[in-house]
């Protein structure tokens, strides 16, 4: 017996609900592909959620219900939350921790894999790219799953 994939798993910082699951089906209801899927769980996401300026934690962890529930997180919470969506519906999605080349300032993206790729996307920037109605990250393909950040020194994939 094989164990699952981790870039399907629920558990762990990623986890999800069958209520989470539902509202990525009904997210995904008009989609065909999983490309299409992709997109319409990013769209939702930075067009229905907004950066949580007051938000401080020491230590960080992820509740979909809490995250659903405000609308509101930092980039950790977006980035669980794309990849609990995305995994609901059987799409691989990495969750992606690192540090800032220049600032040492910390960040989680996400990797995700359509169209027999994977794809870096940045929604935390994308929220509140668009809410400045400033220029969209979107989704940049990658040679693999782990490859290196231009921005970023990538400290764990998972």
């Amino acid at each position: 017996c094989n164990p699952e994939a981790p870039y399907l798993t629920n558990g762990g910082a990623t986890l999800w609900d069958t209520q989470t699951e539902q509202l990525a089906d009904e997210i995904c209801s008009g989609c065909d592909t999983d490309a299409e899927k992709v997109q319409e769980i990013y769209s939702w996401i930075i067009h229905c959620f907004e950066y949580d300026h007051d938000y401080y934690a020491f230590i960080q962890y992820f509740d979909v219900r809490q995250t659903l529930r405000t609308r509101k997180g930092v980039c950790y919470d977006f980035s669980n939350l794309f990849a609990a969506l995305c995994r609901s519906q059987n799409i691989p999605c990495y969750v992606v921790d690192g540090t800032s080349y220049e600032t040492a300032a910390q960040h989680t993206w996400n990797r995700v894999y359509y169209n027999g790729s994977w794809w870096d996307v940045d929604v935390t920037n994308d929220t509140t790219a668009k809410q400045n109605n400033e220029r969209l990250y979107g989704f940049r393909k990658l040679e693999s799953s782990y490859s290196p950040d231009n921005y970023y020194w990538i400290t764990k994939i998972y």
